[in-house]
């Protein structure tokens, strides 16, 4: 979770919920926030990670082979709209650059 940190705070997102094998964020303005004046106007998106720590014999298995052998850990991410009207385009391109944002930080996960 100590990854997630700088995440968080580079994306100023917001903790929904937390526990030892998920976390759930969220990015962007809330709806309100968007018609106050001076408020955000980036649309938010709200991103779930389950984090699934893998044993030794999971390490060592077909599916994980050719891939680092410090491999800890499989993390699965969603990502959904959150707030505004996004278009198809607009979402995909965003969750395309929230995904590669998680993979830099959790890289060595």
């Amino acid at each position: 979770m100590l990854k997630a940190c700088g995440f968080i705070e580079d994306h100023q997102a917001r903790i929904l919920d937390v526990s030892e094998t998920s976390l759930r964020l969220r990015t962007g303005g809330q709806w309100y926030e968007t018609i106050l004046p001076g408020g955000q106007r980036k649309k938010g998106i709200e991103i779930s990670l389950q984090i699934q720590r893998l044993n030794e014999d999971q390490r060592q298995s077909e599916a994980y082979s050719g891939r680092p052998a410090s491999r800890y850990c499989v993390i699965e991410a969603s990502l959904i709209p959150a707030t505004g009207r996004w278009s198809q385009a607009e979402f995909t391109e965003e969750s395309r650059r929230m995904l590669w944002a998680l993979r830099s930080y959790f890289m060595a996960c």
